[in-house]
């Protein structure tokens, strides 16, 4: 799906969000989930308690798999067993910005879309209401690694020499400004998503509900027919959902 002078955010702002304002709290980290008793007990990092019939789990793999929240009694085995082995790539986007189009709508780099990640350039202003010139880089896997271990002006200058060598100076020519999403450096993130090229059961065993009160959704949590996007995380939650109320 492409929006026009909007994003997956804003959809959601528009016609989800809205509904459920009311009942939204930010900026809580919860650290444990105790079920052990006949509803679901959540506790946050300040000791705030909080109480519930059922909870759905939205974090990405990696919190759990990190032992970021501690579960009471532990996730089944098997469970915690499918995040321990899940493959989660690590990545990050780019954007910059140039004065002129140098560069076609896609772009990608011969050898670089495999089982051990992906990369690819884009122009992120295609089919919008806009005249910005901004080329996009996608990567994960693997191939994020030598983006990711750069940042500012270093990162900058790292992807503008790789341009230089495809479009003859353009790029370093027209430069105006970028911005960098490192996924894996966020601290609540940690990962871009559960790898392609992973075993579909594993996605599978991560969406299973426990105990009938503690349900898992997100771009990972699926029924193993495909897993990494916006448009299976919303899938995943309705399947949540849907169990929860049935």
């Amino acid at each position: 799906m492409k929006f026009v002078d909007g994003t997956w955010l804003t959809f959601y702002e528009t016609f989800i969000v809205p509904g459920i304002a009311e009942h939204m709290e930010f900026d809580i980290q919860v650290i444990k989930i105790d079920y052990s008793g006949d509803g679901v007990l959540l506790t946050d990092a300040n000791g705030t308690s909080y109480t519930a019939d059922a909870v759905v789990v939205t974090v990405p793999p990696q919190v759990i798999k990190d032992r970021d929240i501690k579960f009471v009694p532990p996730l089944p085995i098997r469970k915690q067993k499918a995040f321990d082995e899940a493959y989660i790539w690590g990545g990050l986007k780019v954007f910059l910005e140039f004065s002129e189009r140098f560069y076609p709508v896609f772009l990608e780099i011969a050898g670089t879309n495999n089982d051990d990640g992906q990369k690819a350039f884009y122009d992120a202003a295609y089919g919008q209401d806009s005249d910005a010139n901004v080329l996009g880089l996608f990567t994960v896997g693997v191939q994020s690694k030598p983006y990711q271990a750069r940042t500012g002006d270093e990162l900058r200058d790292y992807i503008l020499a790789e341009l230089d060598e495809i479009f003859d100076g353009a790029a370093p020519r027209s430069y105006m400004q970028h911005l960098a999403q490192n996924w894996s450096a966020e601290p609540f993130i940690r990962q871009a998503y559960f790898a392609d090229s992973a075993d579909w059961r594993l996605s599978k065993l991560m969406q299973e509900t426990v105990d009938g009160r503690v349900f898992f959704a997100g771009a990972s949590y699926t029924n193993g027919n495909d897993w990494g996007s916006v448009h299976t995380a919303a899938q995943s939650a309705r399947d949540a959902v849907a169990q929860l109320v049935s």
